[in-house]
């Protein structure tokens, strides 16, 4: 009796073990996550009309963002990102002309690889949408902008939930034109971010 109640025991341990190394995260980023991040952006704009001309102009930028990464091994992850920026973005002033980035939101295909336990570094590929309002001479519009953006980030974790991020991204929009004046920004992005993975 004694010797089926151990075996009984043994095999509920390993069922159990088993179990939870099935459900467990086979890569440490794996799962949800949330943060909150600052930007220095360095805004840029070209504008192309009866005059032409570029501007630019840097502005900090706090943001907020939620995400998803999958494990597919050890040291390989796929990630999904979604940010939104909690200030505006300045695309520089010049002569009588100014722009403004307004409401900018991405969404981030996020592919990662894992050095050593606690640390990735990935790719970032992104879609990214905002409000853009140009004034030139007395003449305003707004238009909202569509734009891909590309980087690179480090992401460490300070226990198993707790991460830090690096990030630096190129992101480059699609011209809109007002009365005659066309104008295209591009950002330039260095992020520092704090984030909790579930």
């Amino acid at each position: 009796m004694k010797i089926k109640l151990i075996a009984a025991t043994v095999f509920s341990i390993a069922s159990v073990g088993a179990i939870a190394e099935t459900t467990s995260p086979v890569n440490p980023f794996e799962g949800v996550s949330v943060g909150v991040s600052v930007s220095s952006v360095g805004g840029s704009t070209d504008i192309s009309g009866p005059a032409s001309l570029n501007m630019g102009q840097q502005s900090v930028v706090p943001t907020v963002d939620v995400g998803y990464a999958y494990g597919l091994t050890k040291e390989v992850a796929l990630g999904l990102t979604g940010t939104y920026d909690l200030a505006n973005t300045k695309g520089g002033t010049a002569d009588n002309a100014n722009f403004v980035g307004k409401k900018h939101y991405s969404i981030n295909f996020k592919p990662g690889y894992v050095l050593g336990t606690s640390t990735m570094l990935y790719a970032l590929v992104g879609y990214n949408r905002m409000s853009g309002t140009l004034n030139d001479g007395g003449y305003t519009g707004s238009s909202n902008l569509n734009g891909i953006g590309y980087g690179v980030g480090l992401e460490a974790l300070l226990d198993k939930n707790v991460y830090v991020k690096l990030e630096g991204q190129q992101v480059k929009y699609s011209s809109s034109t007002m009365s005659g004046i066309s104008y295209k920004p591009s950002t330039t992005i260095a992020t520092l971010g704090l984030g909790y993975k579930f």
